[in-house]
């Protein structure tokens, strides 16, 4: 019996962490204090030498939404690829309530909804968390030589090329657990 209620606490502790934001660590600085710029290539080297790595465009989306987004709203065509005419009507659904589709492939490398987020609601954060473009580990499927991006100026999405240092540009490396 104390199995069965250890595994049903832990399935709980697991389905209620799924939903928490990641725990990002600091923007890179160099020695002055200023914020280093790295393209992402670097970036991810970077993080990889801590031990840790970028945070998925998902982890971003549960970070904005936790200062203030509206977040993240799960597909109900999970896999389906995106030229289906039901995941079409559910796109034009979310986009008429401010939700803009997340793109990733299936197991078929079709293109398919991996999820939809609002950005209606963020609040900016301070200082320099609030000037940058974050880096997420998601390849932009449309453009795979593109990642997505978080923007900690707007809470929206964009994505940029993965080889190009921009000076609006930065990351934070998932925290190790």
């Amino acid at each position: 019996m104390k199995r069965i209620v250890t595994f049903f606490v832990l399935m709980a502790s697991l389905a209620a962490n799924a939903d928490a934001p990641p725990q990002l660590g600091p923007l890179p600085r160099d020695p002055d204090g200023k914020v280093s710029y790295l393209n992402e290539v670097d970036a991810v080297q970077y993080c990889s030498d801590l031990g840790t790595r970028l945070p998925t465009i998902r982890e971003l989306a549960l970070y904005a939404q936790s200062l203030g987004a509206k977040g993240i709203r799960e597909t109900a065509h999970v896999g389906v690829a995106s030229t289906d005419s039901a995941v079409q009507a559910e796109i034009a659904q979310m986009k008429g309530d401010h939700y803009e589709a997340i793109y990733t492939l299936n197991s078929s490398k079709e293109m398919t909804v991996d999820f939809y987020y609002s950005y209606a609601g963020f609040k900016v954060p301070t200082g320099d968390l609030g000037y940058f473009w974050l880096y997420s580990s998601s390849v932009y499927v449309i453009n795979p030589k593109m990642n997505y991006t978080l923007s900690t100026f707007q809470g929206d999405f964009g994505y940029d090329d993965t080889t190009v240092i921009w000076d609006d540009d930065s990351f934070r490396c998932i925290l190790k657990p």
